[in-house]
């Protein structure tokens, strides 16, 4: 592709002056729907307010800032290549705090799998702008380059075979708002068996860790999660005791102060012959024990639950007095 109205300048930044034109002729992008996608996305991510497309002529038309159009340039030259391998641009410095990146993914085998990867980085990593092509599953991103590096990590442990083996893995981001939510973590539930199952083990972490970015990616069974470096801990020793069924285990938290819920415990619920019956024991214990951090997963019968240590103890005696009450 070339511009016929336009010179391309790399790593400028954002002008304000007057509005100027340009039209972009495509050549191996085509069909009315890809020229849509690639429209909406320039006036997504570039910031160019007029954007129209001819599809007879594979054009498009864009009216906006210098500094926008250049931003547009760059995305449009990148994209209008022939079929590519999974691959990622150089990014496009916009500001030194504001860079674009093109992501070619390769290991997407439908649109939901390379809809849902996306999703996972917009959510834990925290980026605004995050833009999606479905022909040739390309991401288009941008943020500032702790963001954009971030990203470019997750992508690379996600877009994989299904097939193939995964460990978890670890990332640190900047912290410029002063949360402490710096860990990034891919987390890995291979004895999920189910969605269902998949998706409890993922509450379970953002419930009783109470991390609130987290999300997941079905595919490879994998948890992202992003949060302090206390939190990740617990969230990692979280999702391997889930998977574990008949074993109980005990984790210590560290004592953030607002109610003191430092004990984290594993329970597995014997004599709960259906669902019904195991959740109407995660109620009863809720309720009687007053704990908030309370989960179920119902592939092992296990109940993970974070409170006071007198909450938690008060819980393992209703176990036990159950159990009796069942011999």
């Amino acid at each position: 592709m070339k511009a016929l109205v336009f010179a391309l300048g790399i790593g400028v930044a954002m002008g304000q002056g007057p509005n100027v034109s340009t039209v972009f002729q495509f050549h191996h992008i085509e069909g009315a729907q890809a020229l849509k996608e690639v429209a909406t996305m320039v006036r997504t991510v570039a910031e160019v307010p007029q954007v129209s497309v001819d599809d007879v002529a594979k054009t498009v038309s864009l009216t906006g800032s210098e500094g926008s159009l250049q931003i547009a340039g760059w995305m449009l030259a990148e994209l209008d290549r022939a079929p590519v391998t999974a691959s990622v641009t150089p990014q496009f410095s916009v500001t030194n705090n504001d860079v674009v990146r093109l992501f070619y993914l390769a290991n997407q085998p439908t649109v939901q799998t390379f809809q849902e990867l996306a999703t996972a980085v917009r959510t834990v990593v925290a980026i605004r702008r995050v833009f999606t092509l479905n022909r040739g599953r390309v991401l288009v991103l941008r943020g500032t380059p702790d963001e954009i590096a971030a990203a470019a990590w997750m992508i690379q442990q996600l877009d994989q075979p299904a097939a193939a083996q995964h460990t978890d893995a670890d990332y640190t981001m900047v912290d410029p708002n002063n949360r402490g939510e710096t860990q990034v973590r891919i987390l890995y539930a291979p004895y999920a068996e189910t969605v269902q199952q998949f998706q409890e083990a993922a509450t379970a972490i953002r419930t009783v860790a109470e991390i609130r970015r987290v999300f997941t990616y079905a595919n490879l069974r994998a948890i992202p999660v992003r949060g302090t470096a206390e939190q990740i801990a617990l969230a990692a020793w979280l999702v391997k005791e889930l998977g574990k069924p008949g074993d109980e285990a005990a984790y210590s938290y560290p004592d953030d102060s607002r109610d003191h819920a430092t004990a984290v415990r594993v329970f597995y619920v014997k004599n709960a012959p259906t669902q019904q019956a195991f959740q109407q024991v995660a109620t009863q214990i809720r309720t009687q024990t007053q704990i908030r951090r309370l989960f179920t997963y119902s592939g092992t019968n296990v109940l993970a639950a974070r409170g006071t240590p007198a909450q938690v103890a008060a819980a393992e005696q209703m176990l036990k007095d159950r159990e009796l009450a069942a011999k």
